[in-house]
């Protein structure tokens, strides 16, 4: 029952000081008087006040800001709810004059863009006037943004080389990022809060598009997924088809061919009744010729060279034809008169023709017997040699 006595003891006064306080109790160091008397109880009452302490809580995020507005429950050993307590703007909250004994405090509400830490944190208040001191980390919100880029015209085509600039809510540039061939950007551990994409380059061929992409990062591990379009950079070529000598004479009919940088064929078409042929086109290097002429004109075969690089833009172009050769008219020949026809003479009865009589062939005459020539006896010539003349003497 919290009583002492003590016995035997002399009459007198007497001093009555405390050494050692009840658990849980502060001590109480005050000496007291006291006087016995004979034949007489002394009796004296000595207080003590119970063990009271502070805690002190600081809320920092993971990257050590201070966060106001979380709220704090202390619970004793059993759970059963003492109080509550709410950080200030400086992240700190403090609970004082709790009882000896030991208890537990939770995070139970949590400040925007940070996850509820749910951990309990026990203590003991056990020395009179002591403040325990705790720092309790929330992790930040972090999230993930995926985005893709597409043809606006073909959502099928996946378009890189996309060059984006993140955003925070207040407009400053966090990062660069760029699509990769599969037209993706990706960004991870995003923290709480709202961004925006902002584009800084299109891909080849593609209109800029200037508008914002908003979004909102306030799950824990949830990515947002979001879509670009582009549209294509179109342009448009204007041909002119004009007589060579006379280049107010426009020719309706002149057909012409679009060739694309690797010599594909992407559009044909003709010159309407104003000589004037239209081809719209997506962004490139195309080249183009005549392939069918006007009526009464040589074709052009010279090949032709331009290049859509701004959207809207149009490329005139005047195209020449030369007129066919007219060969010379020949004269158209008079037709005679034609002279008045004879009168056909009655022909003759034709003569009676004579009958040929055969003849009688005439019998061969018998060949005489050949005669023999007679070949007359050679004579023999004598040659008589004649002398040699004495030569005469010359004097």
């Amino acid at each position: 029952q919290g009583l002492a006595s003590l016995s035997g003891l002399e009459i007198g006064t007497y001093t009555l000081k405390e050494v050692k306080s009840p658990t849980g109790y502060v001590l109480n160091g005050q000496p007291q008087q006291i006087e016995v008397k004979t034949g007489e109880v002394a009796t004296i009452t000595v207080q003590n006040t119970k063990v009271k302490g502070n805690i002190e809580i600081k809320k920092l995020s993971d990257s050590g800001k201070t966060l106001p507005k979380v709220e704090f429950t202390v619970y004793t050993a059993e759970g059963k709810e003492i109080t509550k307590t709410t950080t200030n703007e400086q992240g700190i909250a403090q609970v004082k004059d709790l009882p000896y004994g030991k208890y537990y405090f939770v995070e139970t509400k949590g400040v925007e863009g940070y996850l509820l830490n749910q951990t309990k944190y026990p203590f003991e208040i056990k020395e009179q006037g002591k403040t325990l001191t705790f720092t309790v980390e929330n992790k930040e919100v972090k999230g993930n943004v995926r985005l893709i880029k597409l043809d606006g015209e073909n959502p099928g085509g996946k378009l890189e080389g996309a060059v984006f600039v993140l955003q925070d809510s207040k407009g400053k540039k966090i990062s660069e990022h760029k699509t990769d061939k599969n037209g993706l950007i990706e960004v991870k551990d995003l923290p709480f809060g709202a961004y925006s994409f902002v584009e800084k380059q299109a891909p080849i061929g593609y209109v800029l598009s200037k508008e914002p992409i908003p979004f909102i990062i306030s799950e824990q591990g949830k990515t947002v997924m979001l879509t670009a379009q582009n549209k294509r950079i179109i342009g448009e070529l204007e041909i002119s088809k004009v007589d060579i000598a006379d280049g107010n004479n426009k020719l309706p009919n002149a057909e012409f061919t679009i060739f694309n940088e690797q010599g594909k064929e992407v559009a044909k078409g003709k010159t309407d009744e104003n000589g004037i042929a239209k081809f719209k086109l997506p962004y490139g290097k195309y080249t183009y010729k005549e392939t069918f002429a006007p009526d009464g004109y040589l074709l052009n075969e010279e090949i032709f060279s331009f290049e859509i690089k701004e959207d809207g833009q149009i490329i005139k172009h005047t195209v020449k034809d030369q007129k066919k050769p007219t060969p010379p008219t020949p004269e158209t020949p008079k037709p005679e008169q034609p002279e008045q026809p004879q009168k056909p003479e009655i022909p003759q009865k034709p003569e009676q023709p004579e009958v040929p009589q055969p003849q009688v062939p005439e019998q061969p005459k018998v060949t005489e017997k050949p005669v023999i020539p007679q070949l007359e006896t050679p004579q023999q010539i004598i040659m008589k040699p004649q002398l040699e003349q004495t030569p005469k003497k010359i004097e």
